[in-house]
């Protein structure tokens, strides 16, 4: 059946037959030409809601009957209690109603306090609210993608412009860093808000915010609410504190309540369409896309090809930063210094790393010391600064740390491993340890 059929046997407007599709109580069928076809079923499963909602059942009573999850009877025995209670304060209303009217006052000189005492209970006024937008997992989803905006434009300059890996950062250096993401957000965030009502994740998953009257919120008012939603919604990123926030947030927003920063705005929610669901989670997957293929770029040696000796000691030094491992360096003579800068004579403390280049590339590395397992570390830098030279493939994959773990299981022994053009040759003894990293 068309829509207009379908219309016409229910007698249910376009409106609510959509309605229903979106709330997700209806699935018809897509024809070849993309088009609706409703069944008899779905025309049944309409007059059936149509039924339920005469009788003021809620979608969400709906929808769990559909599942099974309640059952029709308790149901409509919580419909006829409801109905008594409405028909008691109806009476209620009618006779007070009736009083006002044979008292002959007007508005101006309604003494409202001596009717209000003839109610047995305060009036129920919750309807009588700004509208809001509960769909806790929604506005989460948009306050992410926001945040990865936010946050982005750091990112990029701290791996792009100074290759630092922020993943080595501690709790302090990444609540630190959450601070910097905060004080971009607590900048941008109002600006959006006062010049266009929403922001970049609250747009695509069709939502924006206006002021009580409704209004676009003034600069000064949203700088207010951002600054209220990074303190009571996220908790400026504090350990623990910032997950006590969130899920107390969670539970009021679940429960309708008002939020900390609601309290001079409204959240509009425009449609729960799923193509909004869709575009947003495909914005949300570039942004970790971008991030990730800069992690990418940062963890490769900063020399590629066909690079020298001195470039090695550079791509060597570079990783070490990246991988945070060790704390001395090597200067383009091979020789290690301290961090204060302090050059140190290579005596069997330190792993002595040698590079043999040829038609001024570098041909080889050999690393030579004792007990090559405290070594590890080196033996896996000197690995990244010359495979990963030709070989950006092992990046983000275990093989080179698997090509370590091989090499120093074997305490006393020999033996070969292939990388593709690199070919690793290695030697154990009691004297000391020679691992050498040859290019094809």
């Amino acid at each position: 059946m068309t829509i207009k059929e379908i219309e016409t046997l229910t007698g249910l407007t376009r409106a609510n037959i959509r309605f229903y599709e979106s709330e997700g109580l209806l699935h018809p069928a897509r024809g070849e030409n993309g088009y609706r076809d409703y069944s008899k079923e779905d025309a049944d499963l309409l007059q059936k809601i149509k039924l339920l909602r005469a009788l003021h059942v809620s979608l969400d009573e709906i929808r769990a009957l559909q599942k099974g999850e309640r059952a029709l009877s308790s149901i409509m025995q919580e419909k006829i209690r409801e109905l008594e209670e409405e028909k008691q304060e109806l009476a209620r209303a009618e006779s007070i109603c009736r009083i006002i009217q044979s008292d002959h006052v007007g508005f101006d000189d309604l003494p409202s306090e001596r009717y209000l005492a003839k109610f047995d209970e305060a009036p129920n006024l919750e309807s009588d609210a700004l509208p809001r937008v509960r769909g806790p997992i929604r506005r989460y989803f948009a306050r992410a993608i926001d945040l990865a905006l936010y946050s982005l434009p750091i990112d990029l300059i701290l791996m792009l412009g100074f290759r630092i890996n922020t993943g080595n950062f501690g709790i302090i250096g990444a609540t630190l860093l959450g601070f910097l993401y905060f004080g971009i957000m607590l900048v941008t965030e109002p600006l959006l808000l006062s010049r266009w009502g929403t922001t970049v994740g609250k747009w695509l998953l069709g939502m924006t915010l206006t002021s009580a009257d409704g209004s676009k919120l003034t600069y000064a008012d949203a700088f207010e609410r951002t600054g209220l939603v990074l303190w009571h919604g996220m908790g400026f990123g504090l350990p623990v504190w910032d997950l006590i926030c969130q899920v107390r947030c969670y539970r009021a927003c679940n429960e309708g309540k008002t939020l900390p920063w609601e309290d001079d705005s409204v959240l509009h929610l425009k449609d729960k369409k799923r193509h909004r669901v869709i575009s947003a989670g495909v914005v949300y997957a570039l942004l970790i896309t971008v991030t990730a293929l800069c992690q990418f770029y940062i963890a490769l040696p900063i020399h590629r090809g066909d690079i020298t000796a001195e470039q090695f000691h550079e791509n060597y030094n570079q990783l070490a930063e990246y991988h945070d491992i060790l704390t001395y360096k090597q200067n383009e003579e091979g020789q290690w210094v301290s961090e204060n800068g302090n050059e140190t004579t290579i005596v069997s403390d330190y792993v002595d790393i040698s590079c043999v280049e040829q038609d001024g590339a570098l041909k080889s590395v050999t690393l030579q010391g004792d007990y090559l397992i405290f070594y590890e570390g080196e033996l896996y830098l000197c690995l990244n600064a010359f495979v990963l030279t030709g070989q950006p493939q092992y990046v983000f994959n275990d093989e080179l740390l698997y090509a370590c773990d091989a090499i120093t299981a074997e305490v006393f022994g020999e033996g070969q491993l292939n990388l593709e053009n690199f070919l690793v040759t290695y030697c154990q003894s009691e004297e000391g340890f020679t691992v050498t990293i040859e290019k094809q």
